[in-house]
């Protein structure tokens, strides 16, 4: 078990987990990493890099039954350390008692590996007392932790020289290559917000706000292309039902899946602005420039625009109302300079764990 590199995230075809693979590929081209997914979803991430995928590891499904600390010494006794553990992507940090297997998991392979590191991760949305106190004791065997917001870094989880914040790790992908669709259009990024709120009337609001906007920019002569960034979640039937329920018959408005990841960037990077819900809809519009309007669904987003750029505009679920105009159209891209040191700061996410890969190859 030589040199095992253990990936650990949310690789469900959600493009933010999916965009951080893809930077760690690009990072690292000749290192081979494990990640956990299910079989389903085994082809569509051929394409990232040098992976190995694999199904359940037998450690994962004893978790289920077994605590960690029983499992790290049973383990321990009977096989090599891995070399390395990332706990890679973005709202990793649930409430410990609704997710019980992942508090395990991730105590486990802290415990049983050499070097375990948290990269580009915020902590939330889930803020208690228990979950706090579970996280410094496991994140005593974690060597680093880099944040994406410095609201999460002063949560003071790890000693503070084992942690930093960066901007977010996508803001450091090579994006030079990326294809161009024709024609003009917003894209407009929709979100199923019953999915973080069970209040009818925020869910109301953000419907009727929507679709005002897109009425809105139609009839400023606007074509507009309504797209969810997860593959077979909540979003993709939510913007299913906006187009088929207000624009059937509108040709100006169209419906974009997410696809395959190439795909996904070429519509930002074509897009004249962009209105973003998701929070990676948002750092998309900024990699590519576009004037964005961002629809801040959880804290996770004010925090990071807060720490990194709070001259974006953002409106939060509580100010929307039925006929708010976003106003994208008269926005103005993050400004170059800031872009440039985001860009070379997100970057250095990575560090940490490049330092130890490059001394096992050295």
């Amino acid at each position: 078990m030589e040199n095992r590199n253990v990936v650990d995230g949310y690789f469900v075809g959600n493009l933010g987990d999916d965009l951080f693979l893809r930077v760690l590929a690009e990072r690292f081209p000749n290192t081979q990493f494990e990640i956990q997914t299910s079989e389903k979803m085994f082809e569509f991430y051929e394409g990232f890099g040098d992976f190995v995928k694999y199904k359940s590891p037998i450690q994962k499904k004893l978790l289920r039954f077994f605590p960690a600390w029983l499992m790290s010494r049973m383990f321990k006794a009977t096989h090599e350390k891995y070399n390395t553990y990332t706990l890679l992507g973005g709202s990793l940090f649930m409430d410990v008692d609704s997710a019980p297997l992942h508090k395990r998991i991730r105590d486990f392979y802290g415990q049983v590996s050499d070097n375990a590191f948290v990269i580009g991760s915020n902590f939330g949305p889930v803020y208690n007392q228990p979950m706090i106190q579970w996280y410094k004791k496991v994140f005593q065997n974690f060597d680093f932790v880099t944040w994406r917001d410095t609201t999460s870094e002063k949560k003071e989880l790890i000693d503070a020289r084992k942690q930093t914040t960066f901007p977010d790790v996508v803001l450091g992908l090579n994006v030079d290559n990326v294809a161009t669709i024709d024609g003009q259009f917003v894209l407009f990024n929709l979100m199923n917000i019953g999915d973080v709120t069970e209040n009818k009337d925020t869910i109301n609001e953000y419907l009727k706000s929507v679709v005002f906007n897109i009425k809105l920019l139609v009839s400023q002569g606007e074509r507009v292309k309504l797209v969810s960034i997860d593959r077979d979640g909540n979003d993709k039937k939510f913007v299913s039902r906006v187009k088929r329920k207000f624009f059937s018959n509108v040709d100006q408005v169209t419906v974009a899946e997410y696809i395959e990841v190439d795909q996904v960037l070429s519509l930002f990077k074509s897009s004249k602005a962009v209105v973003a819900t998701r929070y990676h809809s948002l750092i998309l519009a900024w990699l590519f420039e576009k004037p964005v309007v961002s629809i801040a669904y959880s804290d996770k987003t004010t925090n990071f625009i807060n720490t990194w750029y709070p001259q974006q505009k953002v409106i939060t679920l509580d100010e929307l109302s039925e006929k708010m105009d976003l106003g994208v159209m008269q926005e103005t891209a993050i400004p170059v300079e800031k872009l440039t040191f985001l860009k070379t700061q997100a970057k250095k996410h990575f560090d940490s764990l490049g330092a130890v890969l490059n001394r096992e190859m050295g």
